[in-house]
Formats: structure tokens, sequence, C-alpha cells
């Protein structure tokens, strides 16, 4: 199931990144730390057995980081990858072959960024039609046993599951190509991850976001638009599937089918622009 978040672009840009790119160019790790325990990975993994403890993700990571590279063109690779804006603009995967990008595979870097996002990122005005109330949360927390409580993972707006991605894709492009092209950066893998991204493992499943301004040029775009009835999507699909069952000559592309999230995804992003927002996505 694909979600959307709320993403808080100025923390992400002006504390996150940067607190990368001292620990990776400048081998200070104070400020990612800081901002890592802090988080609810790092809050769940207090309770791992002593004697597994360098299984633990922040061990991994400093391992990781203590191997870089550390030449001229590692240097400048860093930078790149580390400020949000620059890196963003070279992020597009249609368009740009190589971007900014570590030497091999960085699972415990990609769980440090993820959870540092989550908790620090994700705005909880993402979810108008099923955040939990704060007497729930707070009763939820109460529950976790233990000195402190572990922190709630964000509910966010559920968008649909992988054919409802491409439904909802379709269902753009006959809006403008900007929306399509706008939702393909945000749900579809076309924008390049800074650490890369692997679907259904917490904290490495963001597929994509979007910042402040593409969320308002998205919110320009669909500012008119309704929603398609919820009936007839379901009716379209329920079609859809007679039809590649009895491999009929004439059917319908799946693109072609209205998608059943829509109603979700407007208010989402109606309701995160005006607020200065982005959005992230993820998928579980």
């Amino acid at each position: 199931m694909a979600r959307v978040y709320g993403f808080d672009w100025e923390i992400y840009a002006q504390r996150v990144m940067p607190a990368f790119a001292r620990w990776l160019i400048d081998d200070d790790e104070t400020n990612i730390y800081q901002l890592y325990r802090q988080t609810r990975c790092a809050q769940e993994e207090q309770f791992v057995p002593h004697i597994m403890q360098q299984l633990q993700t922040w061990p991994r990571a400093q391992a990781f980081v203590q191997q870089l590279p550390r030449g001229l063109h590692a240097h400048r690779e860093y930078q790149q990858l580390c400020d949000a804006v620059y890196f963003t603009d070279l992020s597009d995967l249609y368009f740009h072959r190589h971007p900014p990008q570590l030497y091999q595979n960085a699972t415990p870097l990609r769980v440090i960024w993820g959870a540092i996002v989550e908790a620090h990122c994700i705005s909880w005005f993402d979810t108008p039609c099923n955040a939990p109330t704060t007497e729930a949360a707070t009763a939820e927390e109460a529950s976790v046993p233990g000195e402190e409580s572990i922190a709630v993972a964000p509910t966010g707006v559920m968008i649909g599951r992988p054919p409802s991605i491409l439904h909802m894709r379709g269902w753009l492009a006959t809006i403008s190509v900007r929306s399509m092209a706008l939702f393909e950066l945000l749900a579809f893998g076309r924008r390049c991850m800074p650490f890369g991204y692997r679907a259904n493992e917490p904290f490495e499943a963001y597929i994509g976001y979007l910042t402040p301004d593409e969320l308002w040029q998205l919110a320009l775009c669909l500012r008119n638009v309704q929603p398609p009835n919820q009936t007839q999507a379901k009716e379209q699909y329920t079609r859809f599937r007679l039809q590649q069952a009895e491999h009929s000559a004439m059917f319908s592309m799946i693109d072609e089918v209205l998608p059943a999230h829509a109603e979700a995804f407007l208010k989402a992003v109606r309701t995160v622009a005006p607020q200065g927002l982005g959005l992230i996505c993820s998928t579980d």
C-alpha cells in the first residue's frame, strides 16, 4: 500500500541533510546522532539484547561510513548528495542518468535516513481523514512496556496498491502532463532517493517526495478537479478484470481505469500545500 505524508522540507533541507554532510564529509557524527537517537528505530533497538548490539542500525552505519572512499571525487559526490536542493534538481531518473550516490548499497544509512525523516520531517497534518487523535496516540504509547514509551509510526493517507497507482497516474495524465509527472516523482520511483529505496522494509520504503514548490504546482493543476465517482471506479476495475479473463480483443488498459483513492489524494494535496509543506510517499 502506498501512503503519502506531509513533508517538512525546511527541516529536511536545513537540519537533516546538513547533518549527513557533516558526517560523510567532515567525519563529525554529533548532529546526526542527536537526530537519530530521537527516532522510533533507535528507541526500539534499545530493547535488543546486549549480545546482538552489533546488529543494531547505528553501529552498522558507523562502520559503513568509516569504509567510504575519501578522495576528491568522493568528496564532491557527498557534497552533492547531501545538498537537499542540489540533489533534488538531479534526482529525476528519467532525465539524469548518474545522480549523486554512494559507491555501494547503503542499507544502514538508508535506515538512519528514513528513521530521521519519520521522526523530524513528517507532519501529522497530512492525515486529516485517519490520523489518530491525541488521546488515542497517548493511549497507544502508554501501552508499550519499558521505561520510555516508543514513538508511534505516522499513519499517512493511503493512495492505493500498485494497480491503483497506475489508475491514479493514468487519471492525472488526462488532467495535465505536469500533474502526471509530479505524481511519478512522488509515488512512481521516478525520483532517485539519497540512499536508495527498498519496498516493504521499515524506514527504507520512502520511494519519492515533492518539495513545497512542486506540491504547490500540483495543487494548482488540480485546483478545479473533482474526484471520480467511487462506484464507477469499482465498476470499471471489475469490467477490466473480466475483459482480461476473457482475452477480449477490445479492452481498456489498466491506466484507463478510474482511481479509487483519488478523493483521499486530492484532500491530502489540498490540505498540505497551503501549509508550505511537501509530500513524501512510502510503500508497505
